[in-house]
C-alpha cells in the first residue's frame, strides 16, 4: 500500500493537437492518464509508475510534475498571511485538500508527520490543519497533497440587510 502514496504522480502535459479516441488510447497505455482540459492542448494529467512518456513523444509536447507552490495558494507560499488564519503560536489555519485515491487513514498518517493538528473538514478529502509556514512548504512536496489554502475562514454573520428574516 505504500506505492498508493507514490503514485500517480500529478503533473501536466501539453500535447501536440488535441487528442482523438486513439491518442488518447495510446496515452494510457503509456501510462499517462489526462484528466482536466486546461487550454489549447495543455491538460491536467496523472502519470503511472511505469509512464513510457519515450513511447509518445510523437503525441506529448511537453510534460512536467506539479511544483509544490503550483499545489498551494500564492499568498500562501508567499508568506502573506490573512489576520484571521494566524494562529498564537506562529502556525497558520490551513485547509489541505488530497486526491480522491488517498484515504482518510492516509491523510491522517501524513499530516501527522507535519502538525499534532488537524481535522477533516468537509467532503471532499480536505482537513483543516494548523501548521507553520516551514512545515507547511515541505506538505506541499507531497505527491498526495492536491491543494493547500488559508482556510477555513472565521464565521461572518449575515448583516441585518441579508438576514432572510428581514
Amino acid at each position: 500500500m505504500e506505492k498508493a502514496d507514490l503514485f500517480p504522480i500529478h503533473g501536466i502535459a501539453q500535447l501536440f493537437s488535441t487528442p482523438s479516441k486513439s491518442k488518447r488510447a495510446s496515452l494510457l497505455q503509456a501510462g499517462v492518464q489526462l484528466r482536466q482540459f486546461l487550454g489549447q492542448t495543455v491538460y491536467f494529467a496523472e502519470f503511472s509508475q511505469n509512464a513510457a512518456l519515450d513511447s509518445i513523444t510523437n503525441l506529448v509536447r511537453w510534460a512536467g510534475l506539479l511544483l509544490p507552490e503550483d499545489k498551494t495558494e500564492s499568498s500562501l507560499w508567499q508568506g502573506k498571511i490573512e489576520d484571521w488564519a494566524k494562529t498564537n503560536a506562529d502556525k497558520i489555519k490551513v485547509l489541505a485538500q488530497f486526491y480522491s485515491v488517498v484515504s482518510a487513514e492516509d491523510a491522517r498518517k501524513l499530516l501527522a508527520k507535519y502538525t499534532p493538528t488537524f481535522r477533516s473538514f468537509g467532503l471532499n478529502s480536505e482537513w483543516a490543519i494548523e501548521i507553520s509556514l516551514e512545515k507547511l512548504k515541505a506538505l506541499a512536496i507531497e505527491p498526495s497533497i492536491r491543494w493547500l489554502e488559508q482556510g477555513p475562514s472565521a464565521f461572518r454573520p449575515l448583516s441585518s440587510s441579508e438576514r432572510p428574516d428581514r
